[in-house]
C-alpha cells in the first residue's frame, strides 16, 4: 500500500501520472488513486473500467454506488458504450426490487453525481450477467444494453404512425420525460 509510511522517493518511483489539481494519481498497474490530506492514497478503481465520455473520466463504481442508494435498486452495474460524439457514454443496468422509472433513477443520480457523470441511460434488467467467478460479465452486459437501447429508439414510419409522434417519443426518451 502507499500510505504515509512510504518515503517520497518510493511514491515518486511508482507514480506514472499525477493530476495534482484533482488529487488523482495513476499508479503501478494502471489503477486510479486519490491522494488524501493524510498523505495516503485511496484506491478508486482500475483505468481499464474507467469511461472516457467527451474528455470526462467517469468511474463506473461511482455511478453504481449512487444508484444503489436508491431504495428500489438492488443491483447496479455501469459500463461504457461506444458513441460517435463522446467516444463513450455511461449506461447503467439495474435490477429493481420495487417500481422505479428511468426518470426517477436519473433524478436520483443528478442529486448525487456531477452533471456530466449521470448515466445517459438507466436500463432495468432481470439479472446482471455474471461469469463463473460471480463477477459481472461486462462484455455480455454491453451486448444486453446495446440491444435494449437500439430496440427502444423509434424510427420514422414506425408503429407510432407519424413523424410528429416519433419526434415526441424520441424527445421523451432523450430527456427522460413522459411523452403524454
Amino acid at each position: 500500500t502507499m500510505g504515509p509510511h512510504c518515503r517520497e522517493s518510493q511514491v515518486s518511483t511508482r507514480v506514472r501520472n499525477i493530476d495534482m489539481l484533482r488529487g488523482i494519481a495513476i499508479l503501478g498497474v494502471m489503477q486510479l488513486h486519490a491522494f488524501r490530506h493524510t498523505g495516503a492514497y485511496e484506491f478508486l478503481g482500475r483505468i481499464k473500467s474507467a469511461i472516457n465520455s467527451g474528455g470526462t473520466l467517469i468511474r463506473p463504481e461511482e455511478i453504481d454506488e449512487c444508484l444503489l442508494r436508491h431504495p428500489a435498486v438492488s443491483e447496479a452495474v455501469t459500463v461504457g458504450l461506444k458513441d460517435d460524439d463522446f467516444e463513450e457514454i455511461a449506461i447503467s443496468a439495474v435490477v429493481l426490487s420495487a417500481e422505479a422509472t428511468e426518470a426517477a433513477l436519473a433524478d436520483h443520480c443528478r442529486s448525487g453525481l456531477e452533471k456530466l457523470k449521470v448515466p445517459k441511460r438507466i436500463i432495468p434488467i432481470a439479472a446482471i450477467p455474471r461469469g463463473d467467478a460471480g463477477k459481472p460479465n461486462l462484455n455480455a452486459l454491453r451486448e444486453v444494453l446495446g440491444e435494449a437501447i437500439s430496440g427502444s429508439i423509434a424510427h420514422p414510419g414506425s408503429e407510432h404512425g407519424s413523424l410528429e409522434q416519433d419526434v415526441i417519443g424520441l424527445a421523451a426518451l432523450v430527456f427522460r420525460a413522459d411523452p403524454g
